[in-house]
């Protein structure tokens, strides 16, 4: 795959560098809080807008309306969409607790931004989307982290909400990264938990609570989905309490292919065995940010004198990967294991030790993991 195609929304910045990179409001005068979007007087347009739509139910209206009032940019942005504007769906996967399809979004499309010229919205045609149904409307803020989400619908049949997300191969898996919504309601066996096992965080195995570093942890095992182009892959090793035993011990899914060191420390961060050692959004946000401006400088001059040091790891990742001896041990590619369970199941386990890493997990970069599955 092409590292240069990983993008990865940074969500706030200080004022200084936010001017420099999207300007100002040509109506308010204020500094856009992303590109093309002023949260002042986008908030007031969608907010006069309240009154020409409604999903028929109060809480939810209140749930879109308050992520619209509060939406710095159009990645936060979500709304309530008419089921009528989907067409072509088709079923994906499914877990307990929800089914997810693959659609096209019809008429109007996504908003981009606000048109002053035409004094309307600029709106972008969405041929592929994920639509979630089952799910239970919960007003979390956590929603919009890692998965970017369009808007809500509602199955006229079944009257059972939707959540419209973006389009990705590795968000068929994306229900069975957490508990159910409903899950407090629900007469849970003592010691039990909910997920897809590959994805689930050691401590999450171990019955503690699902907390931000638990998601961060699922982040890290997406990133080394969408970067190696399989599922979580741990052999033809069923998916049970012996590989929830090994995960607490510090064995992780291995790349087959050779992937950037700078791009490795970043997974390796996410999947750090001690939830507080984790890569948190303001770190990350500062990574990405350092690394867009050295980009730029780069891409303005085009010298070697100014590659950065990703840029030459990528390189180099990449004609190591298209050789020819590479190309020959991918084998992996687009397989999952035949005995894996890649649905969101009940598990329950016992007596599993406390996480750890490898003595060698930052000093190793060959791989995430130094550690190789023994059955």
């Amino acid at each position: 795959m092409s590292f240069n195609k990983i993008i990865i929304t940074i969500g706030t910045m200080d004022q200084s560098n936010a001017e420099k990179l999207y300007g100002r409001c040509v109506e308010c005068k204020q500094i856009n809080t992303g590109e093309n979007w002023c949260q002042t007087c986008n908030s007031r347009r969608l907010q006069q807008n309240f009154n020409n739509w409604t999903s028929g139910n109060n809480d939810v209206d209140k749930f879109i309306q308050n992520i619209q009032l509060s939406a710095r940019n159009k990645y936060q942005l979500l709304e309530w969409i008419p089921y009528d504007r989907f067409s072509k769906v088709k079923y994906v996967a499914k877990g307990e607790f929800g089914k997810i399809y693959k659609a096209i979004w019809n008429h109007h499309g996504l908003i981009s931004h606000w048109d002053v010229c035409k004094s309307q919205w600029k709106k972008v045609d969405m041929n592929n989307i994920y639509i979630a149904s089952y799910v239970k409307i919960i007003d979390d803020n956590s929603l919009n982290h890692f998965v970017e989400f369009y808007g809500v619908s509602q199955d006229p049949k079944t009257k059972d909400y939707i959540l419209v997300m973006q389009y990705a191969r590795s968000l068929q898996y994306w229900i069975g990264l957490c508990k159910p919504a409903n899950y407090k309601e629900l007469k849970i066996a003592k010691n039990s938990i909910y997920g897809v096992l590959p994805y689930l965080a050691p401590e999450i195995l171990r019955e503690k609570p699902y907390t931000k570093e638990s998601n961060i942890y699922n982040f890290g095992i997406i990133m080394y989905e969408v970067i190696s182009n399989i599922p979580p892959y741990y052999h033809e090793v069923k998916h049970n309490e012996h590989l929830s035993l090994k995960i607490c011990e510090e064995l992780r899914p291995r790349f087959n292919i050779k992937v950037p060191q700078l791009i490795l420390h970043l997974i390796k961060r996410y999947l750090d065995a001690n939830p507080l050692s984790r890569l948190n959004v303001r770190e990350l946000s500062k990574i990405l940010h350092d690394w867009l401006n050295e980009l730029k400088k780069h891409t303005k001059n085009k010298t070697e004198l100014t590659k950065i040091k990703l840029i030459k790891q990528i390189e180099e990742s990449e004609k190591i990967n298209n050789s020819s001896s590479a190309t020959n041990n991918l084998s992996l590619t687009n397989i999952t294991c035949s005995k894996g369970i890649y649905t969101i199941k009940l598990f329950n386990f016992n007596n599993l030790p406390k996480p750890k890493n490898s003595d060698d997990y930052y000093e190793n970069y060959d791989n995430i993991s130094s550690i190789a599955f023994k059955q």
